[in-house]
């Protein structure tokens, strides 16, 4: 069996749900001005730019790929991602003690 780490997250094999981002106070505040997105698979923040390099990668193995649908299908914006249906929601921002500011958020439960 294969065992695949993915950088910056944390699994388990419960059929819960579990996802813990921890981002500084301006990435945080870039995402809930449109600035930034989530990535669903890296469950990190990613430029627009980025978003773009990744759906012309896609667009080379999936010609037929629309820009839209890839990036609603793979990146959120800040409402999208707190528009949850089934899973509780988490966000606090903390003071680390050398005086970076940061914001803790997440999600978790049971999906449906």
């Amino acid at each position: 069996m294969k065992r695949v780490v993915r950088l910056g997250s944390f699994e388990t094999n419960s059929s819960s749900t579990h996802s813990l981002s921890i981002v500084t106070k301006e990435e945080y505040a870039a995402w809930e001005n449109g600035e930034l997105f989530f990535s669903n698979d890296e469950e990190r923040l990613i430029t627009e730019s980025e978003v773009k390099e990744l759906y012309e990668k896609e667009l080379k193995e999936e010609p037929d790929t629309d820009f839209e649908e890839f990036r609603e299908d793979n990146f959120q914006t800040y409402d999208e991602y707190w528009d949850e249906e089934y899973l509780e929601i988490f966000t606090q921002e903390h003071k680390t003690k050398s005086g970076d500011e940061i914001v803790v958020f997440g999600k978790y439960g049971q999906d449906g």
